[in-house]
């Protein structure tokens, strides 16, 4: 069997009551020799698609990682799982009975992934912006009313507002599988109340599931969110667990 202990020093999970989060830090693993033999040609075709080496080693790393994690969940060879894209591009697992449902997101050397046996799952992590980033990022963001909200807040705690709508609403759209097909500007999230409320969803998200959500800054400057999928109706709130 592949010998992934190489990650054991450099992952930290995150139980939740739905499923499990994992955060890798690649730093300390781009350029091992070892990983580009744990990958498939096709994801070392995609790794080596990247036009910079740094960007080339964190793609080998976080592949060879969700090998790791997903062989150790199911008691498989990493080597045996198989991966196929879903309408707009979200991977799954193939060939397995009770294969569980995965996500994963990156943001400079940070991985997250989010895995359940019983519920679909969408994750995201983002750096929170900076004075002029969340000045060109809000309106593409925010919903009318968040915007509304967001205009009342102190300049400093802007970024973090906006960074942990951003990554709830990534993590929403990546559970159903529609990633940027959907404007995150269209998504409505209420803060008014202890836990979490959407309050509107496009269109193309109203037969999706997403009703436990949890929020977080797993490292100074960067904010993630995993949501697990289940019953959702509009305004009932989503407890942060």
């Amino acid at each position: 069997m592949d010998d992934f202990s190489i990650f054991d020093d450099h992952e930290s999970p995150y139980p939740l009551p739905s499923g499990q989060c994992w955060l890798l830090d690649v730093s300390r693993l781009a350029g091992s020799s070892s990983l580009p033999d744990m990958l498939t040609e096709k994801e070392m075709r995609r790794a080596n698609a990247y036009k910079y080496q740094r960007d080339r080693d964190r793609c080998i790393v976080r592949t060879a990682w969700l090998r790791h994690r997903l062989a150790r969940l199911i008691g498989v060879r990493p080597s045996d799982l198989k991966f196929e894209g879903g309408p707009w591009g979200k991977p799954t697992l193939v060939g397995l009975e009770n294969a569980p449902y995965f996500n994963l997101s990156h943001s400079d050397d940070l991985v997250l992934l989010g895995m359940s046996s019983d519920f679909s799952v969408g994750v995201d992590i983002e750096s929170v912006p900076g004075f002029t980033d969340w000045r060109e990022l809000y309106q593409t963001i925010l919903s009318p009313a968040e915007i509304a909200a967001f205009g009342d807040l102190r300049d400093q705690e802007k970024p973090f507002f906006l960074a942990r709508g951003w990554t709830i609403k990534e993590a929403i759209v990546k559970l159903t599988g529609h990633g940027l097909n959907v404007g995150l500007s269209s998504i409505e999230l209420d803060y008014s109340a202890e836990s979490i409320a959407i309050r509107g969803l496009p269109k193309e998200l109203y037969r999706t599931s997403c009703s436990l959500i949890h929020s977080w800054m797993p490292r100074d400057s960067f904010w993630a969110a995993c949501v697990f999928g289940k019953s959702i109706r509009l305004g009932d709130p989503l407890p942060n667990l």
